[in-house]
Order: C-alpha cells, then structure tokens, then sequence
C-alpha cells in the first residue's frame, strides 16, 4: 500500500509541475514559493482510524484525477482530430465513460436514459448493471488495482491506435 501510495502522489505532482502550470503561476504570483506545513499532517496521521480515512481520501482522489482527467483528455484530442469514432469502438469504452461519470458525481453512479439502454458493460472482470444506478461505485468493485489497468488500456489506445 505505501508504494502505491508514493506512486499515485508521484502522479499527481507530475501533473501539477507542467510546464503551463509552473508558467501560470509564475505569473500569477512572481514571488510564489511552495509551502507546506507538515504538523497539521503528522497530527492527522497520528491516529489509526484518521489515518485510514486520509490516505482513502487521499487515493481515492488520485483514481478520479488519473481515471477522470486521462479520459478527458483522451476524448478531447480525438474530437479534435476527428478520431472519436476510434474511442467509441474501443471495448472498454463504455465501461471506462460510466467510470468516468461516476468519479465525476462524487463516485455514485447516475445512469442517464441513454446509458441505462446499453446496460449491462463489462470490462475484465467486472460489470456495470441497472442495478448500480443511485449507488456509490466501491472500491472493491473499482480500486487501485482496477485504475491502473483501465490506464494501462488508455495508455495502449493512445500509443497503438490513434494517429
């Protein structure tokens, strides 16, 4: 857990030390040096149960960052250059945009009438069905393990199938 841990936040400052990023805010505040007071952390994590929700809070947010933001992205660049018939065809399309959704609404599935017509979608090993619609997505349905798989597929589409 810990590696994944370190991992996921390795992610999470390398996205946030773009190029652009660093850029804006060096001009938004020339004389901006980051800060960051490690006490108000140490005592959040001196107790186990604190502890437990932190770091669950705190992965949770790195699978909607990588999850949400690599999709947006992904979709972006192939409306843009007129590819998104490749995403849509993809077989974890469907799965990974209802994914998606559900990080977006606070991780509870909200199924529109359209997507309750393509239900159920599997992905893997796993299944989004009616009967998911209203509940919150679980992490031993979509955990750690699962993102990065579903990143891995991002990562092969974009590298192998897109021009």
């Amino acid at each position: 857990m810990p590696r994944t841990i370190i991992f996921l936040g390795y992610l999470q400052f390398l996205f946030s030390q773009t190029r652009k990023s660093i850029q804006f805010w060096k001009r938004a505040r020339p004389n901006l040096e980051p800060t960051v007071e490690f006490k108000q952390v140490k005592n959040l994590l001196m107790k186990p149960a604190d502890r437990d929700i932190a770091v669950k809070e705190f992965l949770t947010s790195q699978i909607r960052a990588l999850i949400k933001e690599s999709f947006e992205l992904i979709k972006n660049y192939c409306d843009e250059t007129k590819q998104d018939y490749k995403f849509k065809t993809e077989p974890w399309y469907q799965f990974a945009r209802m994914i998606r959704n559900c990080l977006s609404h606070n991780f509870k599935f909200e199924f529109r009438k359209s997507d309750k017509s393509l239900l159920p979608v599997s992905w893997k090993t796993r299944t989004i069905d009616a009967a998911m619609d209203g509940k919150h997505l679980e992490l031993k349905f979509f955990g750690y393990v699962e993102t990065w798989a579903l990143f891995i597929e991002y990562q092969d589409f974009v590298e192998n199938r897109l021009s």
